[in-house]
């Protein structure tokens, strides 16, 4: 079976988050497939785009989508260049 190249994936993704600047954590794990202490545990080394407070001092935050999109096409190219 034909797999989908990984920038073919990506586009796919893109597409569906077209006017949809701000991503949610559940929407962050399901886009990147990692857990939320994995997640946290790779903005504290810097790996991953940091979370923001959706309102100041409530409780909510969301990411950028296009810093989460930006860090899924790093991550794919490193992949594709290996």
């Amino acid at each position: 079976m034909n797999q989908p190249s990984t920038s073919v994936l990506l586009e796919k993704m893109m597409q569906n988050l077209v006017g949809k600047p701000i991503l949610r954590m559940h929407e962050v794990t399901q886009l990147t497939t990692l857990s939320e202490p994995h997640i946290f545990a790779l903005q504290a080394k810097g790996l991953f785009p940091r979370s923001f407070k959706l309102v100041p001092g409530g409780r909510a935050s969301g990411f950028w989508a296009h810093e989460v999109l930006e860090y899924l096409t790093n991550q794919a190219s490193q992949k594709d260049n290996t």
